[in-house]
């Protein structure tokens, strides 16, 4: 059954938003639409019909996003058809790749801001300052997710 326009103009706008944080637009447009699904699950056919794709893009954009650990899919018994819904236990462990990600990053502008030249002191004391700030972040963001963590349920 095809959704209504406000959902429909939903699942865009929310597409939208994943394509900007670097999901692929049909993959993005696939979160969406489980985002705002009643009952939070799809099958196949109606993902492509809401979403009006053909089948082997649908089928690619779900494999990415089963392989990322972001869907996840059940059956129902007598029922032959996979209904896809969002794994929300893979988002913390994505916000806790996104922190480690941080050292790395942080360690590199250290190492370039004390390979450079001295010929540029702004710049030089731009990247130690972004290596603080992203310090700030990354303690912050260790701390939410270990108290998360001890979030009774």
């Amino acid at each position: 059954m095809a959704l209504p326009p406000k959902q429909a103009t939903q699942v865009e706008r929310i597409g939208i938003h994943f394509e900007k944080i670097q999901f692929p637009p049909l993959s993005a447009r696939i979160m969406a639409l489980l985002l705002i699904a009643e009952p939070p699950y799809c099958s196949f056919d109606e993902i492509i019909e809401n979403l009006q794709s053909s089948k082997s893009s649908v089928s690619s954009a779900l494999n990415m996003l089963l392989r990322d650990g972001l869907i996840d899919y059940m059956t129902f018994p007598g029922d032959k058809k996979r209904y896809f819904y969002i794994n929300s236990e893979t988002w913390i462990e994505m916000a806790k790749r996104r922190v480690e990600q941080l050292a790395p990053f942080r360690e590199i502008l250290v190492e370039v801001a004390h390979t450079r030249t001295h010929k540029h002191p702004d710049f030089n004391q731009m990247l130690l300052e972004m290596n603080q700030f992203y310090g700030e972040i990354e303690e912050a963001l260790t701390a939410i997710i270990r108290r998360w963590a001890k979030k009774p349920e």
